[in-house]
């Protein structure tokens, strides 16, 4: 589950990205005038993924990770919703 933000998007600040990125434990996607990407996450949430990532390389613990994940998409209305739900 990743959130999805424009760069250019009611001018959020680097720190707000930050806090939504720490406060709901998701990757924020943030996307420039060009298409490009980023993704800013937290260090414990990264170091999840990691330790996933090294899981997965063994066929049994893939197996049962793969079964147990499902993909979600998480959209607001506006840049304000998000901030909201982040507790900004």
């Amino acid at each position: 589950m990743s959130i999805n933000i424009s760069y250019n998007e009611n001018n959020i600040t680097l720190k707000e990205l930050i806090l939504i990125a720490l406060n709901k434990h998701s990757p924020v996607k943030v996307t420039n005038e060009k298409g490009e990407s980023v993704y800013v996450v937290s260090k414990d949430d990264y170091e999840a993924m990691e330790e996933t990532f090294y899981l997965l390389k063994d066929p049994q613990n893939s197996s049962r990770i793969l079964n147990s994940l499902s993909e979600k998409s998480v959209s607001f209305d506006s840049i304000k919703d998000l901030k909201n739900e982040a507790g900004l």
